[in-house]
């Protein structure tokens, strides 16, 4: 199964934001895990380390990627902001 290539800022040990469909929140995420054989990114939210969820490829190459940099804003390291 081939995979396109990921944006640089999505890599293992970086922090982004994931923005909450129901919430319609910025969250401060952190990117556990990139694989490949499954095509997933699965990030941890900073705000409860326990809360996790996988990100398909597909959803990242897609208009409805929910990952954003973290650079793109000024954003308390562990924080949801409204929009």
């Amino acid at each position: 199964k081939q995979c396109k290539q990921l944006p640089a800022w999505i890599a293992v040990g970086q922090r982004a934001r994931y923005l909450s469909r129901s919430s319609g929140k910025y969250c401060v995420v952190d990117i556990d895990s990139v694989s490949m054989d499954k095509c997933e990114v699965k990030i941890i939210f900073a705000e409860d380390r326990k809360v996790w969820k996988g990100i398909p490829f597909s959803m990242i190459f897609s208009d409805w990627n929910p990952l954003r940099p973290l650079v793109a804003q000024n954003l308390p390291q562990e924080a949801c902001i409204d929009l």
